[in-house]
């Protein structure tokens, strides 16, 4: 799996989840997520409820490292390299703040595309 596709898994995982438990205490059926793109709305969610849940507040809502460390995924430069080159990326790599910025403006972009 690569490393986009792992971070789309983790965060339909989370929110089939909650969607479970919001069902569960309704006594109604849920939605089965991992069949449906994910709202932003959703995402934000449930990237958010981590957040909240972990011990230091990271700021996920604008760097891909701090939304991989909410999920509990690998940041490490390697891995974002791979993801850089899994969403094409074409500029300077060895500007890390740039490069983190638009890896998170792509990975949010592509995680609410129906088709991607």
């Amino acid at each position: 799996m690569n490393v986009f596709e792992s971070i789309r898994q983790e965060i339909v995982k989370r929110a089939a989840a909650a969607n479970a438990r919001a069902a569960a205490r309704k006594s109604a059926p849920g939605h089965d997520l991992a069949v449906c793109a994910l709202t932003a709305e959703q995402i934000v969610g449930v990237l958010s409820g981590l957040d909240a849940g972990g011990s230091e507040k990271l700021h996920w809502q604008s760097s891909i490292v701090a939304l991989m460390n909410v999920l509990g995924l690998d940041p490490s430069p390697a891995n974002l390299k791979l993801l850089s080159q899994e969403l094409g990326y074409r500029g300077d790599s060895p500007d890390a703040t740039a490069l983190n910025r638009w890896l998170h403006r792509a990975v949010m972009q592509k995680l609410t595309d129906p088709h991607g």
